[in-house]
């Protein structure tokens, strides 16, 4: 297309502009409709991480596709619509970005740069490139920075490389955003040949939130998650809100989003879609409310608390399943074996499922919850206090079978498995359990 453009602008005549006006005009509506055919992929399809990966690709790189072509045509109208002076043909663009994210104040984002480009015509001659320049916006206050003293962004100006006409920013935030959603807009000054320097601007950014302190993630990441999956709509599709909540966890567990350890399997979705949402094909922002107030807390603790998220990455810990389930997958398990849920009842709270030796075989099937006095921070850890526990002694392993995606368990002796994360220290006595029932027995 560029190079047709050049050969149409170099010689015009009025068979090859119309056969390029044609063309454009057939590619602007090509582009939309692959737009539209991805997005209806989102909502009807739960997707894997690599295929999740690969839409939110395509759909940005088409976008920005959109955005040039739109100046090729700008620039083809001058043939039969010239202006004096000339426009500015030009758009900065943002072609790679990590956001939607929770960011932490003072962390440098070292490994996810934003990198900020330079769009125009095929005639375009700039005489003046000026710098680029990175501004907070606040949501529903378009023109407002979030601050301007102290300053929130410690690099806000960046030289564009001219051959390239790239920018990039690592960028490290000074202040937290008090737990509100805000977005970048890039701007910059540009000449053309003969003209007069004018100001571009990038469109905003997604959104992201920077936080001060651990506590504030939970929240921060439920904000952005909503505003990601429905936008301005009362309700979406569970297809697409399932895709994004696994992008989420993702970023939230620091997992590769092309190769991660352990993402929301087939099996973990259905369970939250049918416990949370009674498995209605759309969901509405109320539903997500109650569900994030449970599945954020534990999020929270996957995130943040010692050895839980490789526990959880290695399958150790199952996570996502019911009670029942527990009891069919422990029924025909030796007596001490057991396996980690979160609690459906008790928020942010494991649950252990555990077996054993009981006349009454209603009761041979027992539930523990783990209370916060059980562990402590890095000083006792859950590994610390599943050492403790005597009538634990083989621990169900979760993994997922590639062929098929089916989940499958396997017993270890748990001071096999669990032996690199215990601390080297005197043991505790262990305390009393869930359900009235006790730990030991």
């Amino acid at each position: 297309m560029k190079i047709v453009q050049k050969q149409v602008l170099a010689h015009p005549q009025k068979e090859t502009f119309q056969m390029l006006d044609n063309e454009q005009n057939t590619l602007k509506k090509q582009i939309d409709a692959e737009l539209t055919s991805l997005q209806q992929i989102d909502q009807t399809f739960v997707l894997s991480p690599h295929e999740i990966r690969n839409v939110v690709l395509l759909l940005h790189e088409l976008t920005i596709q959109s955005i040039q072509l739109e100046l090729y045509h700008e620039e083809l109208q001058l043939l039969v619509r010239p202006q004096t002076p000339p426009p500015t043909i030009a758009a900065l663009v943002v072609i790679e970005q990590p956001f939607p994210m929770v960011i932490t104040k003072c962390k440098p984002l070292e490994d996810d740069p934003v990198v900020v480009q330079l769009l125009s015509g095929t005639r375009t001659e700039l005489q003046l490139i000026g710098k680029v320049k990175a501004t907070m916006i606040v949501e529903n206050q378009q023109n407002s920075k979030t601050s301007s003293t102290p300053k929130t962004i410690e690099t806000e100006v960046v030289s564009m490389d001219e051959t390239q006409r790239l920018a990039k920013y690592h960028l490290k935030f000074l202040n937290g955003t008090r737990k509100n959603p805000v977005t970048l807009k890039f701007g910059m000054q540009v000449q053309v040949v003969g003209g007069t320097p004018v100001n571009i601007e990038s469109p905003p950014t997604s959104p992201f939130i920077v936080i001060t302190n651990e506590c504030q993630y939970e929240e921060s990441d439920g904000t952005l998650l909503k505003k990601d999956s429905f936008g301005n709509n009362a309700e979406i599709a569970w297809a697409s809100y399932a895709n994004k909540l696994q992008r989420h966890f993702l970023r939230a567990t620091r997992q590769d989003s092309i190769k991660p350890t352990r993402y929301l399997a087939r099996h973990e979705l259905m369970y939250l879609h049918q416990q949370f949402f009674g498995g209605r094909p759309a969901i509405t922002q109320s539903l997500f409310d109650t569900f994030w107030t449970w599945f954020g807390k534990g999020l929270q603790k996957l995130r943040y608390q010692r050895h839980i998220c490789s526990m959880w990455q290695s399958g150790l810990i199952y996570g996502f399943i019911s009670r029942q389930s527990v009891e069919e997958a422990l029924r025909n398990e030796e007596n001490g074996t057991f396996l980690i849920r979160f609690s459906e009842r008790h928020a942010g709270h494991f649950a252990i499922g555990y077996k054993v030796d009981d006349p009454d075989i209603e009761k041979r099937i027992r539930h523990y919850l783990v209370k916060a006095d059980d562990t402590a921070g890095a000083k006792k850890t859950l590994p610390d206090f599943l050492a403790e526990c005597p009538q634990f002694t083989k621990i169900l392993q979760l993994t997922i079978d590639p062929m098929s995606g089916e989940p499958r368990l396997r017993n270890f002796p748990k001071d096999v498995v669990l032996e690199p994360y215990y601390s080297k220290r005197e043991a505790l006595p262990a305390t009393n359990g869930y359900d009235s029932l006790p730990v030991l027995n």
